[in-house]
């Protein structure tokens, strides 16, 4: 499988961009492991502002849930994925340095994660974001003061 997410630093600003365009950023489950090991390694680096993106026009549709990938869970299953998912959403609102959430197109369900647990959203005029009630809970953090 392609990684999720690609990294480039330019100076002091890294990039990073969310990518799985065919399902409008959604996150594999995969994908969860390596954004909160980048976020990990932000927090490391020399580098002083992290910029979350997603690719192609769409910022992130949360979590991949096609049925290909993932089997019908069981409640043990579910607490399982949201560990996993809470790990990046914990490792980003950890963060003592500054982040940025430059939102375009949708933003939803697990997808808001990334948004909220920046210090910073910059919108695009197509953003698209929704609400969402996730049987399976989630986490939201409000911003950092």
């Amino acid at each position: 499988m392609i990684d999720f997410i690609t990294i480039a630093d330019d100076g002091p600003v890294r990039k990073l961009t969310m990518s799985n365009p065919s399902a409008r950023n959604a996150v594999p489950r995969t994908g969860w492991v390596e954004l909160a090991k980048a976020f990990k390694q932000f927090e490391a680096s020399d580098q002083r502002v992290l910029v979350v993106t997603g690719a192609d026009g769409d910022f992130c549709a949360g979590a991949d849930m096609n049925r290909g990938v993932i089997a019908e869970p069981s409640a043990s299953d579910n607490a399982a994925r949201m560990r996993i998912t809470n790990s990046a959403a914990i490792a980003l609102h950890r963060l003592s340095k500054p982040t940025i959430a430059a939102v375009d197109g949708v933003a939803v369900g697990a997808g808001h994660n990334p948004e909220q647990g920046s210090s910073l959203r910059q919108q695009r005029h197509r953003r698209q974001r929704r609400s969402s009630v996730w049987r399976d809970g989630g986490v939201q953090w409000p911003p950092s003061s």
